[in-house]
């Protein structure tokens, strides 16, 4: 509802972003410091950085078990935990400040950047 309030029947440039590999590769580090900017601590932050480390998986095949594999993540794909945290990371790019009619909407790693504003086709850009 916020994109297309966004719009309100103005010419728009959408740009639909989905980041490959996005929990795989976020940083462990950059979600601790975004927990302590949130005056996240003590057994919370240590529950959460355990939560992030040391991921094991083993797999079955025709009833045999394979030997445990560590995994080297850092929000694992399918976590419950994983969409909130990397939100944590993403609340910073959301959040910074864009000109005229610009904004930037962000769930995960599903991002939508619109522009939407007067149109000036002689340019052949969106205008602000």
């Amino acid at each position: 509802m916020a994109m297309l309030s966004r719009i309100d029947n103005r010419p728009a440039v959408v740009v639909f972003i989905d980041l490959e590999k996005a929990f795989k590769l976020a940083n462990l580090h950059a979600i601790l410091t975004a927990l302590m900017e949130k005056c996240i601590q003590g057994r919370l932050l240590a529950w959460i950085q355990d939560y992030l480390q040391q991921w094991q998986a083993r797999t079955r095949f025709q009833g045999e078990l394979s030997r445990y594999r560590e995994l080297e993540i850092s929000t694992p794909q399918g976590g419950v935990l994983s969409p909130f945290l990397f939100n944590l990371l993403m609340e910073q790019l959301v959040n910074q400040p864009f000109k005229g009619h610009t904004a930037l909407f962000s769930y995960a790693d599903d991002h939508v950047l619109i522009n939407a504003g007067q149109c000036n086709s002689h340019k052949g850009t969106v205008g602000t």
